[in-house]
């Protein structure tokens, strides 16, 4: 009797743990998942791209490969807290290249007065010796600008404002050529030729670069180039989020130790895809699928590193699935592939209004670069070559790769460069 009572009272008991065990699963589910919603609000909240470029900055990378990055505090300092100098300058004091295909009117930059045409002019406070001149002469305001990843770039309203500073950062002097300047609205104009459907197809997009102002004076033809924010971007139906933001979180709320979420970790989740298949598909297809889609059709090679490579999302942080670039400047052109591709005609004309083409197209070093030895079979992909090759390594492969392994630590570089390789294939089999 005794015995059966005890029994039964170890099956009761048992049965109240089981509840009590189930309870606590439910509650816990509940809880996760009004944590994971009070994690999406947070992060969506975060997704305005100047936010993203500074608060999620997560950049780095192999100092193998790269010159070392700023320090933090040495671009808080470069930046001077988004303040430029802002002057009018009458024509007569400075060259401008204009494309007819924007986004926006360019009214901004650009004004009569008294019969006369004056044009807006932006000097970062650090460079006023490179325009010793223009600040002598003219009088200048303060605007306020927000700050970008880049020390020289800066958020105002529908436009970034790309500005010369005389300085030596990550490798390079980074004052403004006249020569980049004019690259970067000739490339922005043959981008715009490639129609949509075609860009679309294979996630390509980039930021218009459709005028460039820089100064008359002989010495120092330095000056500002005028990057369009998409009209999506600017009314924040979409948002555009660097290479380097993706796998970081909040700099601000990290300090604090939240439990915030990635934009990769959100769109992971999202996806029900195992990991592999989600960096494949949704990480690596479409970079590799619009890099080497711009180079195959149309001998253009961007420079794809962390910072110029952004990822559009929509309203809840999703990824589209478009790729945009910046930077046109870095833009190389292989005319020779333009030429198989039925561009020569079009390509002579320009090139004969540009004065200094080998300076502006950089085209003795390419050519150095095509002539190298090929790391990859000829006869499989007869439209890559030792430029694509050696773009692609550099900017994807040492620089993207080198952050997803850095914050992906299960995933080493080889396999990375592997997984990427076999898109790549897939890739050029399939344009």
């Amino acid at each position: 009797m005794i015995r059966s009572y005890l029994k039964y009272f170890r099956n009761i008991t048992h049965i109240i743990f089981l509840f009590s065990f189930l309870t606590s699963l439910i509650f816990a589910s509940q809880l996760s998942n009004k944590i994971a919603a009070s994690e999406e609000k947070s992060i969506i909240s975060s997704y305005d791209w100047p936010k993203l470029e500074i608060d999620f900055n997560g950049m780095v990378n192999d100092e193998t490969h790269f010159a070392p990055l700023p320090s933090r505090s040495d671009l808080n300092r470069l930046r001077n807290e988004g303040v430029l100098w802002e002057f009018w300058l009458p024509e007569d004091r400075v060259h401008v290249y204009l494309n007819s295909d924007r986004i926006y009117s360019m009214e901004d930059f650009a004004r009569t007065k008294d019969g006369k045409k004056y044009y807006r002019f932006f000097v970062h406070p650090l460079a006023k010796d490179q325009f010793a001149d223009i600040v002598k002469d003219f009088e200048h305001s303060d605007v306020c600008m927000r700050p970008s990843a880049s020390p020289r770039s800066f958020f105002f309203d529908q436009f970034m404002i790309k500005v010369s500073l005389p300085l030596s950062l990550a490798g390079g002097i980074k004052s403004l050529y006249q020569l980049q300047m004019q690259r970067a609205t000739l490339v922005s104009n043959l981008l715009s030729k490639i129609p949509k459907q075609e860009m679309d197809q294979h996630h390509l997009s980039y930021l218009k670069e459709s005028m460039a102002i820089y100064s008359a004076t002989k010495d120092t033809p330095y000056g500002v180039i005028i990057r369009e924010i998409p009209e999506d971007v600017v009314t924040k139906k979409k948002s555009l989020v660097p290479f380097f933001s993706l796998l970081e979180k909040d700099q601000k709320r990290k300090e604090k130790q939240t439990d915030d979420l990635s934009i990769f970790e959100l769109n992971y989740k999202a996806s029900g895809l195992p990991l592999d298949d989600f960096v494949r598909e949704r990480i690596l297809r479409p970079i590799i699928e619009s890099f080497a889609f711009a180079a195959i059709k149309h001998g253009m090679l961007f420079e794809a590193h962390q910072q110029n490579t952004l990822f559009e999302v929509d309203e809840k942080g999703m990824f589209t699935g478009k790729i945009y670039y910046r930077d046109l400047d870095g833009v190389r052109i292989d005319f020779e592939q333009r030429k198989k591709n039925g561009f020569e005609k079009s390509d002579k004309e320009m090139i004969s209004n540009v004065e200094h083409p080998n300076w502006v197209f950089d085209l003795e070093n390419i050519e150095k670069i095509k002539k190298g030895g090929a790391s990859w079979n000829k006869k499989k992909y007869p439209e890559w070559n030792n430029l694509f090759d050696h773009t692609y390594k550099t900017y994807i492969e040492d620089d993207l790769l080198y952050l997803l392994h850095v914050y992906l630590k299960q995933y080493s570089k080889q396999r990375l460069k592997k997984m990427a390789r076999q898109i790549l294939s897939e890739t050029l089999l399939g344009i």
